[in-house]
């Protein structure tokens, strides 16, 4: 049971990033700032590419959570242009991580890859 609230959430969380970036990045910014429900499907395929087997689950879930912002981010934030569009973008992908899933260590979690993310923003 506890595994399928993961996965609702875990679909709830995409769906509402892609929302997020559907009304905040739109054509009228850049031309290319077309998101479709297409990109979600992109997102679950993107998983695909991950070895989402561990020892416990509290591993397999730490793998998932970083593949989830990993791959949204390669199909999100990706197409955006300014270091501002990219640190608004990254608030939004965080936002399920911290708020629905309550993780506490999200650093740990991308396995320092956060530090490397806000200096590519400045």
């Amino acid at each position: 049971m506890k595994q399928k609230k993961n996965i609702e959430q875990l679909a709830k969380g995409m769906v509402s990033v892609y929302h997020g970036v559907r009304s905040a990045y739109t054509p009228v910014h850049q031309s290319h700032y077309q998101f479709t429900p297409r990109d979600l499907i992109k997102w679950v395929k993107g998983f695909m590419r991950y070895n989402m087997e561990a020892e416990n689950p509290t591993e397999t879930m730490s793998i998932l959570y970083s593949a989830w912002i990993s791959e949204g981010c390669r199909l999100f934030m990706d197409k955006l242009v300014t270091g501002d569009e990219k640190r608004n973008f990254y608030r939004t992908i965080m936002h399920p991580v911290v708020e629905s899933w309550a993780v506490k260590n999200v650093e740990a979690l991308l396995d320092g890859k956060l530090y490397k993310m806000e200096i590519w923003f400045s």
